[in-house]
């Protein structure tokens, strides 16, 4: 069994509870009765149970299930959950009802706690223990309450499917009380007169302790609590609100969209980002904001170093669609424009991934991580995110050139569209000086050498 550690943990002795398969057993035989596919399982799990008298019991050892029907209580694990559910992601918990005292866990570590060897359980946040005596307490007047005085009280805590946030991950919290059965060992008493409706405050339960001490009842069965990680499926929720946001706020959508999708990673010593191809008059053009949010670029201190790197992934890409990697990046020689920049960032392995719509180049993502987890991986773990990226760099180059356009329209005339592209390079030469913080302005267009052949028209 796993206990709290005690040298750490304040232990809880309000609530009288014992380990017990009989609720299980009576949910089992309703069951059988309505749910026609599978009553002979159900049967034979009973079967198997009554089969040692000491297993009927209204309070069984847990450490003698444990040493002598490991078997038996995986089995009733395995009738609890469904086989294709994503154990890698699930943490799947049955205690002693209202108690932090574990008969199972299916991982050693999961959003609460982790346990060590000597079977002691240390939280990651003192505050969790705190909340679970809490909600522990509340459950547990919760069940007494409807039983014997048809009283429901409110969801609360992370009863349901709570969902929290731990760090970088998130996780939903079901809490299943279907196996817990609950007696009065006393006269029952008065129905508390200060319990409130709808609602229960923290004063309605120290009003409680005093009227209804939970020390009057006994509690048995086990109570199952599984813990999903849903980072993956927050992260898309998430990403698809930055793609909203982007319209309006173009870096600040960019900012959360990048912060979910190194969520979906689910790798803490990792980053990434994506940055567009932007292209003028055929040439690829690069914006000091797009730069700065690159990890390559914002680490080249030369301005004239990025617009060229910039080009040549552009020309590079637009015939290999290939990845570039780098595994070790501490070796790199250095020798080449490229090897130089890579070598600046933190992490040791990094790969570029160019980025299409079909056959249209629109952008690249960048990874750089630790090697821990092969990039392979990684990319697998975000290749469901490819079609938002996609999305995002559109909106990118789209927004772009519709800045550009708009300069266009405010600053010059109405122009033929053969000559546009003279206007749009040369407003984007005074963005670009603006970019740097330089006195830009607007240059007067000229074209030398060049004669009206229809007059107004032209």
């Amino acid at each position: 069994m796993l206990l709290p550690h005690p040298d750490l943990y304040q232990k809880d002795e309000q609530i009288r509870a014992g380990f017990s398969f009989r609720p299980y057993i009576a949910f089992l035989r309703k069951r059988s009765h309505t749910s026609p596919r599978t009553p002979d399982f159900y049967r034979y799990i009973i079967s198997r149970l009554e089969a040692d008298p000491r297993l009927c019991a209204q309070e069984v050892d847990a450490n003698m299930v444990l040493d002598e029907h490991k078997d038996l209580l995986q089995l009733v694990i395995a009738s609890l959950y469904t086989i294709t559910a994503s154990h890698d992601l699930d943490h799947v918990q049955l205690s002693i009802p209202y108690r932090m005292e574990i008969i199972h866990g299916s991982q050693t570590e999961n959003m609460l706690y982790q346990h060590d060897d000597e079977g002691y359980i240390r939280f990651h946040d003192a505050a969790d223990h705190e909340r679970l005596l809490r909600e522990h307490e509340f459950l547990a007047y919760r069940k007494l309450l409807h039983k014997f005085y048809h009283f429901g009280l409110p969801v609360s805590f992370n009863e349901g499917n709570a969902e929290k946030k731990s760090g970088s991950r998130y996780y939903r919290e079901l809490i299943d009380e279907s196996f817990i059965d609950v007696r009065c060992n006393t006269e029952l008493p008065m129905f508390p007169s200060s319990l409130r409706f709808p609602s229960i405050e923290a004063r309605d339960i120290l009003a409680l302790r005093q009227q209804l001490p939970l020390s009057l009842f006994q509690f048995e069965g086990f109570l199952l609590r599984k813990i999903s990680d849903i980072s993956r499926e927050q992260a898309i929720n998430e990403v698809k609100n930055a793609l909203i946001e982007m319209h309006t706020d173009e870096m600040g959508g960019y900012a959360k969209l990048r912060e979910a999708a190194e969520t979906m990673i689910t790798h803490q010593k990792s980053s990434l980002s994506i940055t567009p191809f932007v292209r003028l008059n055929g040439n690829y053009i690069l914006s000091r904001p797009y730069a700065q949010r690159s990890l390559l670029f914002s680490k080249m201190p030369s301005e004239e170093e990025q617009e060229q790197l910039y080009n040549r992934l552009g020309n590079l890409f637009g015939t290999d669609p290939s990845d570039i990697s780098f595994r070790d990046i501490d070796e790199l020689s250095g020798n080449t424009l490229l090897e130089r920049a890579v070598s600046s960032l933190p992490m040791g392995s990094y790969v570029i991934r160019p980025l299409y719509e079909h056959t249209v180049l629109l952008g690249f993502l960048e990874l750089n991580h630790d090697g821990e987890l092969e990039t392979n991986l990684i990319l697998e773990r975000i290749n469901i995110l490819a079609p938002y990226f996609l999305l995002a760099l559109r909106s990118s180059i789209r927004d772009f050139h519709e800045n550009l356009a708009t300069l266009v329209r405010e600053n010059f005339t109405v122009i033929q569209p053969a000559v546009e592209w003279k206007f749009s390079e040369n407003t984007w030469n005074y963005l670009r000086n603006k970019e740097k913080g330089k006195d830009a302005e607007l240059e007067t267009v000229v074209f030398e050498d060049v004669y009206p052949i229809f007059g107004l028209i032209d």
